[in-house]
């Protein structure tokens, strides 16, 4: 999730994605530097995600 700088923009996304889906905000700004914790602090957000890839990114 590119640009991030508020944590309200994370949130937006996760209440949209499947239960057990991750978010890993890359924070570009300083103004997304200054919020960090609260960005890194939503339900949802990792630092790796462990997904496996769906059919569209299988070389099937």
């Amino acid at each position: 999730m590119p640009k991030v700088t508020r944590p309200e923009q994370v949130r937006q996304v996760v209440d949209v994605m499947p239960a057990g889906a991750c978010v890993l905000p890359l924070i570009e700004m300083a103004s997304g530097v200054i919020d960090a914790p609260a960005i890194c602090g939503v339900a949802g957000v990792t630092r790796r995600c462990s997904a496996t890839p769906t059919s569209a990114g299988s070389s099937e």
